[in-house]
């Protein structure tokens, strides 16, 4: 019966405890904060790394001052200001994600994308299926361009690219866009409509949020997804295009997936089966990867560099978005660097040279997530301190394109 009574206060003991690790930054002390910040000061000075060494004084200086303001901001302003701060460094690798659950903001049950320079809601909740397919031209009275400037200084990034892609992203977040003064309200925003209407939604928790039976524009037609939105939970698959003799590769992450092959003999089947096909063109479809270790990618730079039948010009196309990231950046510039490879999309947010190699360490106390680039990679000398990576052929996705469905890349291609 001890041993038993033991195990039981063991296991309830460590079920509390795993509570308190999951403790949000609303119920963070002063005293905790600064114990927080100083853990993080000690770390990056041990281990941080930033080319630019103008930037680095702006990261330590920040946390001085935010250790100040400590008592002083509420902890939704601290974890705010830690953003930016961590921004300063204008480097993709070294945030704090302020949409993680440590910070536990509440989100809008819908989602945002940019269009060029429109803001449409693509997907929403079952409650908010009249919002698909609209334009957002303000959020609370405040323009969207006005709330993508007002974003800036919390989106740390290695170029435009990387703020395309998060102001979205960070326009779900009540508090946070409360927080920036741009909404009055720390639960509701007021979304202004291309169509002359207005809509009031509030917030809802993460664990609602991830819940949600997403509704798409496209349902709106009954319309199945395009092939590169397919198979979105496999790090990687491909097909053949009998009719046009195209072989598509979708690499969705440079890792290798548990309960798969691994890349290195999924890439070894899938050029016998190249070899076997003579396909007319080569599709790499990364355009949803955001990285992982690049050198898992080396087995398929080898097999292209390898089969001088394939590696010849106008016949492998790699399709890059402002999702690409890291890994996957990379492998698209060793691509570009060594093989006759033409890029289409848009940019990746990745700077050719730089912070390719990121740590992350969690507060001791908030059990926020902090990543930081620890090691500087200089991948194509000849790119020097580019902010943006090789892109042959712009081609970004229109709104009309994804609501119907079409994929103008693959289209573009097959016009080739």
């Amino acid at each position: 019966m001890i041993t038993r009574l033991h195990k039981a206060l063991l296991i309830i003991t460590s079920l509390l405890l795993c509570i308190g690790l999951r403790a949000q930054i609303q119920e963070m002390t002063p005293v905790q904060w600064q114990e927080d910040l100083q853990y993080l000061e000690n770390k990056l000075k041990k281990q941080f790394k930033n080319p630019d060494a103008n930037l680095t004084p702006l990261l330590f200086d920040g946390l001085q001052k935010l250790k100040k303001q400590v008592g002083q901001l509420s902890n939704e302003k601290l974890a705010v200001e830690l953003g930016k701060t961590l921004a300063t460094q204008q480097d993709g690798h070294t945030e704090l994600d302020l949409m993680q659950t440590a910070v536990d903001f509440n989100r809008l049950p819908i989602n945002f994308y940019f269009f060029g320079k429109d803001l449409y809601i693509f997907n929403t909740s079952s409650d908010h299926q009249d919002l698909l397919g609209k334009k957002v031209l303000s959020i609370d009275g405040v323009g969207i361009e006005d709330v993508f400037q007002r974003l800036l200084p919390i989106m740390p990034a290695d170029n435009k690219m990387e703020t395309i892609h998060m102001a979205p992203i960070y326009m779900l977040a009540p508090r946070l866009l409360f927080e920036l003064g741009i909404t009055s309200a720390p639960n509701t925003v007021q979304l202004q409509l291309a169509d002359g209407g207005a809509v009031a939604i509030d917030g809802i928790t993460i664990q609602d949020y991830q819940k949600i039976e997403w509704k798409n524009v496209k349902d709106l037609k009954n319309l199945s997804p395009p092939l590169y939105l397919q198979n979105h939970t496999k790090s990687y698959w491909h097909t053949y295009l009998e009719e046009s003799n195209i072989f598509y590769f979708k690499y969705n992450r440079v890792r290798n997936q548990k309960g798969e092959k691994s890349i290195a003999s999924f890439t070894k089947s899938m050029f016998a089966e190249i070899d076997r096909i003579r396909p007319s063109k080569l599709i790499i479809d990364m355009r949803h990867n955001r990285g992982g270790n690049y050198n898992l990618s080396k087995p398929l730079i080898k097999g292209i560099l390898k089969r001088s039948w394939l590696n010849q010009p106008d016949k492998i196309f790699i399709f890059t978005s402002r999702v690409t990231f890291s890994a996957a950046s990379a492998t698209t510039l060793f691509l570009k660097r060594d093989a006759k490879v033409t890029i289409v999309g848009e940019h990746s947010r990745s700077k050719p040279n730089g912070s390719q190699n990121s740590e992350v360490m969690e507060l001791p106390h908030s059990k926020l997530r902090i990543s930081y680039t620890n090691r500087l990679i200089v991948h194509w000398p000849d790119k020097g301190t580019d902010k943006l990576p090789p892109l042959d052929i712009p081609l970004a996705l229109r709104f009309e394109d994804y609501a119907q469905a079409k994929d103008p890349l693959l289209d573009w291609v097959l016009q080739q």
